[in-house]
């Protein structure tokens, strides 16, 4: 089953700065992509300008994996404790329901463009945050592993049982993902054009694969893609 949002579908927050455009409907609106994917409580795109904060409280308990595609963020926890995250680098930390976040954008010339992906968990501990750069050439041409609930290939670990992979993939260069019984996956278009399953998505679309043995891409441009691997929540693949 496939399942399509297209970019201009994504809640967005409007015309205030930051600009935020969520995948998935925020907890007060209905959607029934949620119901397959229940674990993703989001998928966010964040344009920062110079100097701009984006604080918000989170809500659930959970994991949430931040991707710096254009400049430098400044990201404050809860707990008082701050990073920066530059560009191509994936930084990973645990919050509890009702936790304030707080990221930055650290240039006072250039905007930032960053991408976070939220895992509902009420299980997990507060761990230490984890932070790797994962270079364009590492991810170009396949499906690079990104976060794990193993931590294998050195990618960072979850506590979530997901994998979130990173894809920089050249005109024609076709990829596919294999999807494992019980499994389904979360395909989005970061930027580019790419063809799959019949459908033609640009930046900002994305799909849900469930109950498939697979998902295979082309690009039609130069193309960058993040996919979200979780266990389905419909047993019947109905997504």
């Amino acid at each position: 089953m496939i399942s399509l949002r297209r970019a201009q579908e994504r809640y967005h927050s409007g015309n205030a700065e930051p600009y935020v455009w969520l995948t998935f409907y925020p907890p007060t609106r209905p959607d029934p992509l949620a119901e397959c994917f229940g674990n993703v409580i989001n998928l966010g795109e964040l344009w920062l300008a110079p100097g701009a904060t984006c604080a918000r409280d989170a809500d659930h308990a959970g994991e949430v994996l931040t991707y710096v595609r254009e400049g430098q963020l400044t990201h404050r926890c809860w707990s008082g404790g701050s990073s920066v995250i530059q560009a191509g680098e994936f930084h990973l930390n645990t919050v509890s329901e009702g936790a304030m976040r707080r990221e930055r954008n650290r240039s006072k010339t250039f905007r930032a463009h960053v991408y976070q992906l939220c895992l509902r968990n009420p299980m997990v501990g507060i761990r230490p945050a984890q932070q790797e750069r994962f270079s364009a050439a590492q991810r170009r041409g396949l499906f690079r592993l990104v976060a794990s609930s193993d931590a294998r290939e050195g990618s960072l670990r979850l506590e979530h049982e997901a994998l979130v992979y990173s894809a920089l993939l050249e005109p024609g260069q076709h990829a596919v993902y294999e999807i494992a019984a019980g499994r389904c996956v979360w395909l989005h278009v970061v930027s580019g054009v790419v063809s799959t399953s019949n459908l033609l998505l640009n930046a900002g679309d994305g799909i849900g694969v469930s109950g498939q043995p697979g998902v295979s891409v082309t690009p039609q441009e130069q193309s960058e893609l993040l996919l979200v691997d979780i266990r389905d929540r419909t047993p019947e693949g109905s997504c």
